[in-house]
C-alpha cells in the first residue's frame, strides 16, 4: 500500500516516510533508511521523519 502512495505521489514527504516506517518495522533497514532519506529530501527537517531515522540508525548501529 505505501509503496503504491509513494509511485501515485513521488513528491509527497509523508508518502515516502511512511513507506520508511513500514519497512523498518519489517526489519528492511536500509530500505528504511533510503525512504526516510527520500522524505527529507522532499522535507528538509521534518521532525517525526527524522526522529524515526535516528532510531533506525541505532538500531542499525546494533546490528
Amino acid at each position: 500500500m505505501y509503496k503504491r502512495a509513494v509511485s501515485l505521489r513521488p513528491n509527497d514527504s509523508r508518502s515516502h516516510s511512511n513507506l520508511g516506517a513500514m519497512l523498518h518495522l519489517n526489519g528492511r533497514y536500509v530500505e528504511a533508511a533510503k525512504s526516510y532519506e527520500e522524505a527529507l529530501r522532499i522535507e528538509p527537517g521534518e521532525s517525526t521523519t527524522l526522529s524515526n531515522l535516528k532510531k533506525l540508525h541505532k538500531v542499525m548501529s546494533r546490528s
